[in-house]
């Protein structure tokens, strides 16, 4: 049985077909096309968007370029941008808001506003999280604060979230895209109603959050050679869960992961290029901390790579800190 991915990124919406061995067998890629944003609410803001139905249809027409070589399909797996997101109508299935990329500065003032609510290190430690422009709940607050945006009988969704809604029609997250809204519980698995309500926000603006092995869905109905009733699971958000004790997450974007064990104590730093060979890895570590890593002081021409994969381990002292960005 082969395995499908579909991985939507800032420039391109890749679909892959895999062996169960891990062998690639086949990948069709669209651009991923950005337009302005249009009017919202009360506003007219500047900045960029992604069309919902035309990131759906890029990625529907990758599905359909691989259709003829798919062959019997176990499950399909999404990941994407993490913080992009969008606003679902429950009632309707329609978008209320196209998705608002990551890198949108336009809710920087209410980063701001999150940034003086409370204790910072105490929200730190519950959210993993620095406030940011990037974080949904940031972007909540600048719809409805600023814009007017009306969010009753919505729920914010990030493009994962939705690729996976509209192949099965159910609403669903897992843990490690909920951990970038800055609205869930780390420790308890759970958006956290007391710091959403003291926004005056409803914690049903959230979908259901899963683990990341937890099927989101299934196929609804056959489409582009995927038959119905195949499961579907949502996740791998660069900033990963913890994975279980004796296993080293890897993680096919620009990072650098730090393991710390159960004191949080820095063990290792593991960083490679994609062009080296991959050995597997396994520790001790309860904990991993995605950092992203710039590279470009490293190596001279990053397009020419494509991708860092885990290859070796190396001493934490040995490696410059950078400061997380994520």
């Amino acid at each position: 049985m082969n395995l499908l991915a579909i991985d939507v990124g800032t420039t391109h919406c890749k679909v892959g077909l895999f062996a169960a061995d891990g062998t690639a067998l086949a990948v069709a890629a669209r651009p991923t096309v950005s337009a302005p944003l249009p009017p919202l609410g009360r506003g007219a803001p500047a900045g960029t968007c992604y069309d919902p139905e035309a990131l759906w249809a890029s990625v529907a027409g990758a599905l359909a370029e691989l259709a003829g070589e798919l062959g019997p399909v176990a499950a399909v797996g999404i990941s994407s941008m993490a913080e992009t997101g969008l606003l679902l109508e429950r009632r309707t299935g329609r978008p209320r808001t196209p998705f608002l990329p990551w890198f949108d500065t336009n809710s920087a003032g209410q980063a701001a506003r999150i940034a003086r609510r409370g204790n910072a290190a105490e929200r730190f430690r519950r959210t993993g999280l620095h406030p940011s422009h990037k974080c949904g709940l940031a972007r909540l607050l600048w719809l409805r604060d600023e814009l007017g945006v009306d969010l009753e009988g919505c729920t914010w969704l990030s493009v994962a979230d939705y690729l996976a809604y509209r192949l099965t029609g159910r609403v669903a997250t897992d843990y490690t895209l909920a951990a970038r809204t800055q609205a869930f519980h780390l420790d308890g698995r759970a958006w956290d109603e007391e710091w959403l309500r003291s926004w005056d926000l409803d914690p049903g603006l959230f979908p259901p959050a899963l683990p990341g092995d937890a099927v989101a869905g299934r196929v609804a109905a056959s489409l582009a050679g995927l038959a119905a009733g195949l499961t579907v699971r949502v996740g791998a958000g660069r900033a990963a869960e913890p994975p279980r004790a004796g296993y080293l997450l890897v993680d096919l974007g620009v990072i650098r992961l730090v393991l710390l064990d159960d004191r949080l104590t820095p063990v290792q730093v593991c960083v490679a290029l994609a062009d080296q060979p991959v050995a597997q890895s396994e520790c001790g570590a309860h904990v991993v901390l995605v950092v992203a890593l710039d590279l470009l002081d490293r190596v001279a021409d990053m397009a020419q790579i494509g991708e860092i994969r885990i290859h070796r381990r190396v001493p934490l002292a040995s490696t410059p800190r950078h400061e997380s960005t994520c």
